[in-house]
């Protein structure tokens, strides 16, 4: 199928899906990975709503990164300034924010594949929380165009940065 194709199937036929050069890739996420994504997807919907900052999208929407390459990450943020980019099917262009639930099956695409295609992208902060070995990194990119480790507030607390003001203590995740 074509990046056209796929771009235009609706969330029934197409939810929990990439496309990367050619390949649809497709997945079922555990409960522990919804269960997350939703407390996340609250705690950040919220904030935003409250700022009025932008729109917090859940899984499955596809994010058109590249030509070639269709994501979907668990959470995006998109903030006011980029929103004239959200069609009814994706978004087109790199979000905000990006977040990533590791899963064992997801690990080299969400720390490699993905790492570099939203760096290339321009997708501002990146979040990799890989709940089954209690690891969470949070990374921003740089005046380079490379992301960079946020470090955490007294090795707990994270506080974003395209968020001014939104943190998490990293032991809710």
């Amino acid at each position: 199928m074509s990046v056209e194709e796929f771009l235009a199937l609706n969330d029934d036929e197409g939810g929990f899906a990439e496309y990367v050069n050619g390949e649809v890739i497709r997945w079922n996420p555990t409960r522990q990975h919804q269960n997350l994504a939703l407390f996340l997807a609250r705690l950040l919907s919220d904030f935003v709503e409250e700022k009025d900052a932008g729109e917090v999208i859940i899984a499955a929407y596809k994010v058109h990164i590249k030509t070639d390459t269709v994501r979907e990450p668990d959470i995006l943020f998109v903030a006011n300034e980029i929103k004239d980019r959200l069609t009814k099917q994706h978004l087109d262009g790199a979000p905000t924010l990006a977040v990533e639930l590791i899963s064992p099956e997801s690990r080299t695409r969400d720390r490699r594949d993905k790492f570099r295609e939203y760096a290339d992208a321009g997708v501002s902060e990146y979040w990799l929380i890989d709940a089954e070995r209690e690891k969470a990194e949070f990374y921003r990119l740089d005046e380079d165009g490379v992301f960079v480790i946020i470090p955490l507030i007294e090795e707990t607390r994270f506080e974003s940065v395209v968020l001014v003001g939104f943190w998490l203590e990293v032991a809710w995740l």
